[in-house]
């Protein structure tokens, strides 16, 4: 009998993982910046335009809004105006929920740790380095960054984006 109740354990587990994905629209392809500079986020977005990408790209200023976007919350909700996204490009150095929060955060809830993450930052200070990857970063740019490089990572990350 116990391993019968361990069994629809999972079942209802996996049940609701089901329909949590599909409440929040994943297996989207956008492209979601995530900068508190508002410059900075649309001369990544124009560098990723340039290249010519099909992907949608979104931007948002916080990582607070960013877990809004991808909990589908308030404005957010239209799935259709803010896809689910494929990648991640976050700023490390944000006021409230810093780059380092969200890799935590996106790491703790298993419904998003799928979503590839880019590091743009303005420093490449090795302890920032290594503690964005120990996190699950993809890769690590330093700002300003050649969009180019972002299809050379996406090959070898196997990070789904559109050219």
């Amino acid at each position: 009998m116990n391993e019968l109740m361990k069994e629809e354990s999972r079942t209802v587990v996996s049940d609701d993982t089901v329909l949590r994905e599909k409440k929040l629209g994943i297996n989207g392809d956008a492209i979601v910046v995530v900068d508190d500079d508002p410059n900075d986020a649309l001369l990544t977005k124009r560098g990723l335009t340039g290249l010519g990408l099909r992907n949608p790209i979104r931007i948002v200023l916080s990582g607070r809004e960013l877990m809004s976007y991808l909990e589908g919350e308030g404005l957010y909700r239209d799935r259709l105006r803010f896809p689910y996204p494929t990648l991640i490009l976050l700023d490390l150095h944000m006021p409230e929920k810093d780059g380092f929060a969200v890799l935590e955060w996106l790491r703790d809830h298993p419904v998003h740790s799928g979503i590839s993450t880019v590091i743009l930052s303005g420093s490449d200070e090795l302890r920032r380095v290594t503690k964005a990857f120990q996190l699950g970063a993809k890769t690590f740019f330093t700002k300003p960054f050649n969009p180019v490089d972002l299809e050379t990572a996406a090959r070898d990350h196997g990070i789904n984006i559109k050219f």
